[in-house]
């Protein structure tokens, strides 16, 4: 909608002349004037007589309107911006995110295990599976328990970040456990990086 229009108060724009100049249609025209009551109508037309419109004043309200719109939008968009999640998450390390990318890492490393239990004996296999699902279910008990406290979100990062280190330590032991020369190999090799 081009609003380049001339600023003599005195020239008066029929409906037609009006949405030419505007550049916008009219029917556009005529929802505009239906849907706001102030729209500054100079003489309202009836049969055989136009309506006349001040072409300084309907810029003047048509901007206010695209003002009052931006405003409405603006925190709208803001509102909507405290309601998104996160796609990262924060690691273990302080300063640190998990991107998408690496929690896919992470899951398929918990699936590598689901499967490596399959490849043990009854007893590890157990051990294994009952592993993965009490991290599953203390991780979302942590996220849970932060929603219904209403925690700010360093408490439940800090939260994290402590049940991931308390939740490495028992992975090491598990592995420990189960194969102890890999996981001296898998110690060494984290202590190193």
């Amino acid at each position: 909608m081009s609003l380049a229009l001339s600023s003599e108060s005195d020239l008066r724009l029929t409906k037609r002349e009006l949405h030419l100049k505007l550049g916008v249609s009219r029917p556009t025209l005529d929802a505009w004037i239906d849907r706001y009551p102030d729209f500054p109508i100079v003489e309202r037309g009836t049969n055989g007589t136009p309506y006349r419109f001040d072409p300084v004043a309907v810029i003047a309200f048509l901007k206010a309107k695209q003002d009052e719109q931006a405003k409405r939008n603006a925190e709208r968009d803001e509102q909507l911006a405290q309601l998104v999640l996160p796609l990262d998450r924060p690691s273990s390390e302080p300063g640190k995110i998990i991107s998408a990318e690496e929690r896919l890492k992470e899951a398929k490393a918990n699936a590598a295990e689901i499967a490596l239990g399959k490849e043990v004996g009854p007893l590890e296999e157990k051990l294994l599976y009952t592993f993965g699902e009490l991290n599953r279910h203390l991780t979302a008990f942590i996220r849970q328990l932060a929603r219904e406290q209403n925690w700010p979100e360093p408490i439940l990062l800090d939260a994290e970040r402590r049940l991931a280190e308390m939740q490495r330590a028992c992975r090491s032991g598990l592995a420990e456990y189960l194969n102890p020369i890999e996981a001296e190999a898998h110690v060494a090799h984290h202590s190193a990086a």
